[in-house]
């Protein structure tokens, strides 16, 4: 007999198992809306919310009767999607993705840590140094001379160093203070990212082994319906 609690992963089959995968909903999209300025950091971050709203979805129709049923192998899956998604594209970007070294000008609005516009060439947003503190920010507010409208765009007065992927300055450097002045740090792999790639094979090869197991016993389908509540 299979010794296992009854109906371990019907997640909304009661009311608190609704408002806690409602959290981490909530918790992923304010994630995402996090990652805006950045193109593809915005994509992946909508996609990794997606995913984990499908899994939610497969495991709240799961069979009450086993742990081996398809739907949780598929959910299991679309979990582990999401570690290796935010391992290579998001936490890694600095690790994987172009780091870019820039000569920029900067305007002077709006003045958000997350949502910066650099010149070059054009207007694009990023997000300031996560090490920067109190007064390195209000150093770089009163940074002379770094208004579209009175500075020289083309002379670029600061240099940038960036990762692409999630728009995140790591170091910069305000060239027309004397003596120059440097903020933030060089980019580091975080342990984090390696952390998510680890655990998405190893998801991958549970759900692989959740639905080999499935096949052997003959559970093909799903025994109750998709967010089926029960009291």
């Amino acid at each position: 007999m299979e010794m296992w609690p009854r109906d371990p992963w019907a997640l909304f089959s009661h009311k608190a198992g609704v408002i806690y995968a409602s959290c981490i909903l909530v918790s992923l999209a304010v994630y995402a809306y996090s990652n805006r300025v950045a193109p593809l950091a915005g994509t992946v971050s909508l996609l990794i919310v997606a995913t984990v709203t499908a899994a939610f979805l497969l495991l709240a129709g799961t069979s009450t009767e086993t742990w081996c049923d398809p739907s949780n192998a598929l959910a299991l899956a679309l979990i582990a999607s999401v570690f290796v998604f935010d391992g290579f594209f998001i936490a890694g970007a600095a690790t994987f993705g172009p780091v870019c070294i820039l000569d920029v000008g900067v305007t002077d609005w709006p003045w958000n840590r997350n949502d910066t516009y650099f010149w070059d060439n054009q207007w694009f947003r990023a997000k300031l140094p996560d090490s920067m503190s109190e007064d390195e920010y209000r150093t770089f507010q009163s940074w002379s001379g770094n208004i579209d409208l009175v500075n020289d765009l083309s002379a670029r007065p600061g240099q940038i160093q960036i990762s692409m992927w999630v728009r995140q300055v790591w170091r910069l450097t305000m060239k027309n203070w004397n003596p120059p002045t440097t903020i933030g740090t060089t980019p580091y792999p975080k342990p984090r990212c390696f952390l998510e790639l680890l655990c998405g094979p190893l998801l991958f090869f549970v759900a692989f082994r959740t639905w080999r197991e499935g096949r052997k016993r003959g559970i093909r389908y799903r025994k109750h319906p998709l967010l089926l509540a029960r009291a």
